[in-house]
């Protein structure tokens, strides 16, 4: 069983006995991977900071792909899925990673996606509701975005057009960084309203997935 924490460990533990142990730690593997370019906000300066999800692919038995959201301090000169915020302190990040021999290759780190977290200009740490849960389910990668707080009833109710207050459907399979799939029946593909990765939206701040046994999401 594979748990984790926000300050960016992911833990193995054998639910027979209790015991575990730390089996990835994603903040020091995320700058090893980019000779410090790029770190995870993992300092608690928001409720939201840090590593928030882990899932693992479909047929990780045999590829060893894992995935992970979390938080990384504001990369200026990144790419970015939306706009490259002036004033963003944080960015919500994607990324794949890959197993071998039992322990995760710090330098497999790919981004599939990033974007850049509003903040309000009167306290640059108080970004609200990044990305939270993601899940796999038959090939596709689910992806809970949260409102960064501005997909809210000051905007009429939503502006659609962004990544904000969405969850997201994407075939994650790629070879280099941002490179990614977008399933042809995803609801809003060609639709110039709104993003191809859009699934479903009008979210506040989505935090959990759960597939049923017959594939129903909830």
């Amino acid at each position: 069983y594979a748990c984790m924490e926000s300050l960016g460990i992911v833990r193995r533990v054998n639910p027979a006995t209790g015991d575990y142990e730390n089996w990835f730690d994603v903040y020091e593997a995320i700058i090893n991977a980019t000779n410090g370019t790029h770190q995870m906000d993992n300092l608690g300066t928001s409720p939201h900071s840090g590593l928030r999800s882990v899932a693992f692919h479909d047929d990780f038995e045999n590829n060893g792909l894992i995935y992970t959201s979390h938080l990384e301090l504001h990369a200026p000169n990144a790419t970015f899925l939306g706009d490259n915020l002036d004033d963003a302190y944080a960015d919500s990040v994607v990324a794949e990673w890959r197993v071998v021999d039992d322990a995760v290759d710090s330098m497999s780190y790919r981004q599939l996606f990033r974007i850049a977290m509003p903040s309000y200009p009167d306290d640059d740490v108080n970004y609200e509701n990044p990305i939270k849960q993601i899940a796999m389910h038959e090939g596709h990668l689910y992806v809970c975005m949260g409102d960064g707080a501005v997909e809210d009833v000051d905007n009429n109710g939503g502006r659609g057009n962004d990544y904000f207050g969405k969850i997201f459907r994407i075939a994650p399979d790629g070879v280099g960084q941002f490179d990614y799939g977008v399933p042809d029946d995803n609801p809003f593909v060609n639709d110039d309203s709104y993003p191809d990765e859009v699934y479903a939206l009008g979210f506040r701040n989505p935090h959990t997935l759960a597939f049923s046994a017959a594939g129903d999401l909830y």
